[in-house]
């Protein structure tokens, strides 16, 4: 887990606080032990994390569940954590990715309940009419305690190993200045280059990669 303030090249003023996360595996077993009990401790203590913290940004970077079809109890204990944190935190904006644990489809199906809990999944990459990717679609804006379009998230969940995805390791830096671009293009605001990289996997040999790369906003 990370906690990054980002700050301001000019005024080092902090804008916006994030907590990265990843990999929390609800529903996991340790050699037939249910850990339940241990994921219900863990997620009360980054809630009052969250709280005393004053966090704007919760990152949850893929593998949310242990396995693609989690149980009722795993998903309940899923859906209550978001409920209670963003009551708690009127502030709290919340982006979740997809893991190679978690099912791309199930993961994003419920949006538009989460939506109104400030929350946004991205678990397939959607492509438009003519093919290409919908980058609008995985660009989530993050907002400072204004009001204000603060950064720019690009979310990109676990691409799986496909003909499409398995790019020899020294294309994917070309990829991911490529998405960066097109984000600042596809864009009516004006943002640098400053960026952070928050990843989930890193495949050595292809490039199988879930990852959050924030471009900060000018002036």
């Amino acid at each position: 887990m990370l906690f990054l303030p980002l700050v301001s090249r000019d005024s080092y003023k902090i804008m916006i606080r994030i907590l990265h996360t990843a990999d929390w595996h609800l529903g996991q077993t340790f050699f037939g032990y249910d850990r339940t009990e241990e994921h219900g401790v863990f997620l009360n203590w980054l809630a009052e994390e969250i709280r005393q913290k004053e966090i704007d940004a919760l990152i949850i970077a893929g593998d949310v569940f242990d396995v693609s079809n989690p149980s009722a109890a795993s998903q309940s204990m899923y859906y209550q954590f978001i409920y209670r944190v963003t009551a708690e935190n009127p502030y709290l904006q919340i982006v979740i990715v997809a893991g190679n644990h978690d099912s791309a489809a199930r993961l994003e199906a419920p949006l538009p309940l989460l939506q109104a809990m400030r929350t946004e999944v991205r678990g397939v990459v959607r492509k438009l009419e003519g093919g290409e990717i919908d980058y609008d679609h995985l660009t989530v804006e993050l907002k400072n305690r204004k009001g204000e379009v603060e950064l720019l998230c690009m979310a990109v969940p676990f691409l799986h190993p496909t003909p499409a995805t398995t790019l020899p390791i020294c294309n994917t830096r070309i990829l991911f200045e490529l998405s960066l671009v097109s984000v600042d293009i596809h864009t009516p605001y004006s943002y640098s280059f400053s960026m952070s990289l928050l990843s989930h996997h890193f495949n050595s040999v292809y490039c199988s990669v879930s990852f959050m790369a924030f471009c900060f906003r000018r002036g």
